[in-house]
């Protein structure tokens, strides 16, 4: 292969999360004297455009580029009027995205382009008319949506556009293309140089005022409805009764309003209506629960493994399917966990061996589930332990940075080879 092969990632994000820290870990794994990667923003975040930077990549926000969201994440129903307007704005950006791509891949002549979500449905398109090698990263589960015919189209255009499809989960590929064999499972990997299990928390604890000997259950998803918010504040109050010395870091939580005309039309409008705006949803569950003491609503975070390395258990309780990176850094800092039994999440966590399962939405299970992972330390320790064996085996960056490398050499080169 001709050195510095260049590789043109297209990120999809306007925010960190689980997406751009996969995929950063990909870049900094990369033989520099064989790729050259460059990756292209579709939004202009200082954020995410930094840490694609401190991956060692070059990284740039390009303009005229949407996404078309399809996912668990976010998508576009026509019942609701927001969904309506967005499905309209989406079809009115397709074709322009689509021209976009084709323009910005012909004028950097990549080897191989790869798309970091399933949501970039025109870059993928763009991509194969400029007739380059698409990897096409599905990250996110498909919804199936009113009728399932956007779901069926997007399986087919993934299909037809992509070279090579990458799948973090199975479940991830059994729902959008059912069991036809399609593509290369890599489930998401983590750094164990930085994710260390022998890390002190003490620090954290000592930011947040917690004893050495206070219960700590950490929640890295926000106020993320699909990632679990509302089971997970409903379950606490259960919790600290059971076990009074217990508090919940919540990373990602503290809200900062947006100035958005929708969104202050909403926070208006809604509670009017005895609804409300998942912030304020969030805000009187605590008010009424009185629960402001023992949760600690955190900014987002970027030294997550000092937050895992505080807590006693890692708490996932997702409504909607969902692979859970947070799962696999518990994993690899030897933490128990609670989540939901749900597709993704599954796949993840071997019941009663490295955490337990409970029932998406059900608070008062979850409750249970987290007051038996506190009150037994030695059984606790045991699945932290056992995570930690299930994480080196499965989810090692080296591995996966190498076969992420095979399929681009198998691209470049024309030919399929032998990736597992």
């Amino acid at each position: 292969m001709s050195a510095n092969s260049r590789i043109l990632y297209i990120h999809h994000g306007g925010c960190l999360g689980g997406a751009v820290c996969s995929l950063a870990y990909l870049i900094e794994g990369l033989d520099r004297q064989r790729y050259e990667p460059v990756v292209a923003c579709i939004y202009p975040s200082p954020e995410v455009l930094t840490s694609y930077r401190q991956a060692g990549a070059e990284a740039f926000f390009v303009a005229g580029i949407r996404e078309f969201g399809h996912t668990t994440g976010g998508w576009y129903p026509l019942y609701s009027p927001l969904g309506l307007w967005n499905l309209i704005i989406r079809l009115f950006s397709f074709y322009p995205s689509v021209i976009r791509t084709e323009k910005m891949v012909r004028d950097l002549k990549p080897s191989v382009v790869h798309l970091n979500s399933l949501v970039l449905a025109p870059s993928a398109i763009g991509a194969k008319k400029a007739g380059v090698p698409i990897v096409w990263h599905i990250r996110e589960s498909v919804v199936d949506g009113h009728f399932g015919v956007r779901k069926w189209l997007l399986g087919r255009l993934v299909e037809w556009c992509a070279d090579e499809v990458i799948f973090i989960s199975s479940d991830n590929r059994l729902r959008l293309v059912g069991d036809r064999k399609v593509g290369t499972l890599i489930p998401c990997f983590v750094d164990f140089r930085r994710f260390d299990h022998t890390l002190d928390g003490t620090a954290v604890r000592d930011e947040l005022g917690l004893s050495r000997e206070a219960k700590v259950v950490l929640f890295l998803g926000g106020r993320g409805v699909i990632k679990g918010v509302f089971p997970l504040l409903e379950a606490l109050p259960e919790v600290k009764k059971q076990v009074p010395d217990m508090h919940c870091i919540i990373a990602g939580g503290q809200y900062v309003a947006s100035g958005r005309l929708t969104s202050r039309i909403a926070r208006r409008v809604l509670p009017l209506v005895g609804w409300g705006t998942v912030a304020q949803r969030v805000d009187k569950l605590m008010d009424r629960e009185a629960m402001h003491d023992y949760v600690h609503m955190l900014p987002w975070r970027e030294d997550v493994e000092r937050l895992i390395a505080a807590s006693d258990v890692l708490v996932f309780p997702s409504t909607e399917p969902h692979f859970s990176r947070p799962v696999v850094e518990a994993g690899a800092m030897a933490k128990p966990v609670v989540a939901s039994r749900i597709g993704g999440v599954e796949e993840l966590v071997e019941e009663n061996e490295t955490g337990i399962l409970v029932e998406p939405g059900d608070a008062r299970e979850l409750a249970q589930a987290l007051t038996k992972t506190l009150c037994s330390q030695d059984a606790s320790a045991m699945m932290g332990q056992l995570a930690l064996q299930r994480a080196r085996k499965s989810h090692d960056a080296a591995t996966a940075v190498r076969i992420t490398s095979r399929i681009y050499d198998d691209l470049i080169h024309g030919h399929n080879g032998d990736r597992e």
